[in-house]
């Protein structure tokens, strides 16, 4: 990682320096163009100049021409060319001094050559045409036309100067253009020269990121998968072995790989694991001490550093050079793996050695998690077995006979072990001649619900020696768990005093934030109670109501916890359309097996706790014996 990101920084700076060259090279090329267009500018503008000299110059010969034609002849259409000149070199004149201002180097002699033109013009051509016209012999007199002579002349010694100079400023600026157009292409092709070999170099440069980014997301992918291969191990001894297959596949030819345990992973139940796998022979018996060496490195850099690490070494052998790795797996900071790997030829580069490190990451956390999941279950099934005695204590061991009655009681804890403590049921003697049917709900689950339950229980028990009316004993359990300071838990309770006489059962019922009980009559149709009351263990004074019935021969009560009626969505179904489907005369098995199959539907395992207590009235059987019959379902 430290050379790629070294090699990354120099072509960085390769390409910086590159950059800065290229755009040298575009600034001096833009210059030279920039150049190389003023010239131009300049050398049309000079032409212009050059045009406007001549026009002038042409001016005044067309002039002189036509006034000597009319000196010799006196013939007037001879001074037609005069009188065009005329009119045209005013114009003339004015683009010369326009066009000379651009050239400061012009200015002066552009105007000696437009004062002679108009001096000529204005001065001299008017008078010699006067002269011809008053007298045409002496108009023809020598001074007259060695005046006109000698002025043209002089205007052509101008003009000719101007040329020159014009020719020698033209001369200097091709020279200046060409030297501006080599450099320019010289730039040009060292400028296509650095962007070429800029654009090879980042060509080459993307190449390698892309090839070594597709052996990142290859080695990354590998690493995700064997993570996953690994997971799947139901043992370390399986974790092992596909460890070892992983990496005999990428090039290796011998892995030894052991499990360490050490205080701070204990792995109860079951033997550390060791596996070697491929080739033995690739490490001769000698070679195995350097071969611990590079372990012992690993696992001295491994604890330095937290994480798993590995240590190379190349062992020299008569049948070629032997590579041997050692890595030093971690989990947590704890060693739990030692591994040495072996080969022969190539030895391992750095992203090999990557690789292999994040292998032993992932092997270390699947070995972790393996102990981890042997621990556990080792101590689900104490935890499990507490729970389920626990369960136990909390629900009568034998369910009492009642005279003349069928009793069937329900029972389905919800989930395992630690989920103990909920609901809870009861059936006991009040006296001489009535029996006590409780059925509750503790708020919470687990050993501090639990401890609740037992407490409900027994204080109700402590109550039997008298039959007292129901909501008196609600209201005595009530102040019980207020003395008790359960730290707000509370208890929702169905309370029923039972007493069978006179060939019927009076039975009592009050309820304390619980679901009232159903009453079934004997052709099987179902009505609830409308006993309603506060729950118990909150507020030191609660509305209780007391209902008072009679069960003929045929006839049921069936109290319920919430777990029958609290099983999710899906259903809207009462416990009354459960028990409504039975048919007539139902037996107090068949009640509480329909409850308990409705709390069934949403799943084999009750979200809740399922409790049922069915009580069904028999009556009296001839010859004055009483029935009874007795169901109890075994704690699930």
């Amino acid at each position: 990682m430290r050379g790629q990101t070294r090699l990354i920084a120099a072509v960085a700076g390769a390409v910086a320096v590159g950059a800065a060259a290229v755009a040298l090279g575009v600034t001096l090329l833009l210059a030279d163009i920039v150049h190389l267009r003023s010239t131009a500018g300049e050398t049309l503008r000079t032409g212009d100049y050059l045009s406007a000299t001549i026009n002038v110059e042409r001016a005044v010969i067309d002039a002189e021409t036509g006034l000597r034609g009319y000196v010799i002849t006196g013939e007037k259409q001879f001074l037609a060319p005069t009188r065009a000149a005329q009119a045209e070199l005013p114009g003339a004149i004015l683009a010369l001094e326009r066009t000379a201002t651009n050239e400061d180097a012009f200015v002066t002699r552009a105007t000696s050559l437009a004062g002679s033109a108009r001096a000529y013009m204005n001065a001299y051509v008017p008078r010699v045409t006067r002269d011809v016209a008053n007298d045409r012999a002496a108009a023809q007199s020598v001074p007259t036309t060695a005046l006109g002579k000698q002025l043209v002349d002089g205007i052509r010694n101008q003009t000719a100067e101007l040329e020159g100079l014009i020719s020698a400023r033209q001369a200097a600026r091709q020279r200046s253009a060409r030297r501006s157009a080599n450099h320019a292409v010289t730039v040009a092709i060292v400028v296509l020269i650095v962007v070429t070999g800029l654009t090879l170099a980042l060509s080459g440069f993307l190449g390698w990121l892309l090839v070594g980014r597709e052996r990142a997301r290859e080695r990354a992918a590998f690493l995700a998968e064997s993570g996953a291969l690994l997971d799947r191990g139901t043992t370390g001894d399986e974790v092992l072995e596909t460890f070892a297959k992983l990496v005999l596949e990428r090039g290796n030819a011998y892995c030894l790989a052991e499990e360490l345990v050490g205080p701070e992973m204990p792995v109860p139940d079951r033997e550390i694991g060791r596996v070697a796998s491929g080739d033995a022979a690739t490490v001769s018996p000698d070679d195995w001490p350097a071969a611990e060496a590079a372990w012992e490195q690993a696992r001295l850099l491994a604890q330095s550093r937290g994480v798993a690490a590995t240590h190379t070494a190349v062992l020299k052998s008569p049948g070629g050079d032997v590579h041997v790795l050692g890595l030093a797996a971690m989990a947590r900071h704890s060693l739990v793996a030692r591994v040495l790997l072996a080969r022969r030829g190539r030895g391992w580069r750095r992203e090999d050695v990557d690789e292999i490190e994040g292998l032993g990451a992932r092997l270390g956390l699947a070995l972790q998690a393996r102990a981890l999941q042997a621990r556990t279950e080792s101590l689900y099934r104490r935890s499990d077995h507490v729970a389920r005695t626990l369960q136990q204590s909390l629900l009568p061991d034998v369910i009492p006979d009642l005279p003349s009655c069928e009793l069937a009681v329900r029972f389905a804890p919800a989930g395992e072990g630690d989920l103990v403590g909920g609901d809870f049921y009861d059936v006991f003697a009040v006296g001489e001649d009535h029996w006590a049917i409780v059925i509750g709900d503790v708020c919470g689950k687990g050993a501090h619900a639990a401890a609740v339950t037992a407490m409900a229980r027994w204080t109700l028990r402590s109550f039997a020696g008298s039959p007292r009316p129901p909501v008196a004993v609600l209201r005595s359990l009530n102040e019980a768990m207020l003395r008790q300071g359960l730290g707000g838990r509370f208890i929702t309770l169905a309370y029923a005093l039972l007493s069978p006489r006179d060939g019927e059962a009076h039975v009592t019922v009050a309820c304390a934030g619980h679901p009232p009980p159903i009453f079934v009559s004997d052709d099987g149709e179902p009505a609830r109670l409308g006993a309603h009351g506060d729950l118990l263990g909150i507020w030191p004074e609660i509305r209780l109501e007391q209902v008072e019935l009679r069960l003929a021969a045929g006839e049921s009560l069936v109290l319920y916890t919430d777990g029958v009626t609290d099983q999710g969505p899906g259903t809207e179904r009462s416990p009354e359309h459960a028990l409504r489907e039975l048919n007539a005369e139902p037996s107090a098995a068949a009640l509480a097996d329909a409850l308990r199959a409705e709390a069934g539907r949403s799943g084999p395992v009750p979200r809740d706790d399922v409790a049922v207590v069915a009580l069904r009235y028999l009556g009296t059987a001839p010859g004055g014996e009483t029935r009874h019959r007795i169901e109890h379902e075994a704690l699930a």
